[in-house]
């Protein structure tokens, strides 16, 4: 970018290739009759660039939208001749063949329920076996606190005797 004087044509030459040269007034925020004009001639350029990079990232979008539409549809005709393929080649009758689905289909849910009775019972033992052990840590702990608070006060006794000795020996000497 270049200032120049409102005046000044040099900055338009002739030239072997395209050159686009946007001239504004400068400083920025004249609207008029400012003094000097900022040139410009490569920010074109880039802009195009800018648009072309645009442009592309668009068309591959589209392109990868296509080829995701593509896919499904192919999805869709394999689910189809899937569909058509077992029907025209049932070994069982659709009515014997909607039985056999009613029937796994209840024959599933009777597994569903009986796995999550399962899981409960496994659960509420699990329970039962973390309170068991929780209350025999407690009362572990409990038991260890009771021995250290009797061991503290029989320690207790034994340095009140030991310090009462003391001070009758030191009294004995002193008389």
């Amino acid at each position: 970018m270049q200032i120049i004087d409102k005046d000044n044509k040099t900055i338009v030459v002739p030239s072997d290739h395209a050159v686009i040269t946007i001239s504004t007034n400068y400083p920025f925020h004249f609207f008029a009759n400012a003094q000097e004009r900022s040139i410009n001639k490569d920010g074109f350029i880039m802009i195009l660039k800018d648009l072309q990079d645009l442009v592309n990232k668009e068309n591959k979008k589209k392109e990868r939208a296509m080829a995701v539409q593509k896919f499904v549809i192919g999805m869709g005709v394999v689910a189809a001749l899937g569909v058509a393929t077992g029907i025209l080649f049932a070994l069982k009758s659709g009515k014997e063949t909607r039985q056999d689905l009613k029937n796994k289909a209840a024959n599933t849910v009777e597994t569903f329920k009986d796995t999550v009775q399962k899981k409960a019972e496994f659960v509420n033992d699990s329970a039962v076996h973390a309170a068991h052990e929780m209350s025999n840590v407690i009362k572990d702990f409990h038991g260890k606190t009771t021995g250290v608070k009797r061991e503290i006060n029989e320690g207790y006794h034994d340095i009140a005797e030991d310090i009462h000795k003391t001070a009758e020996n030191i009294s004995n000497e002193l008389k």
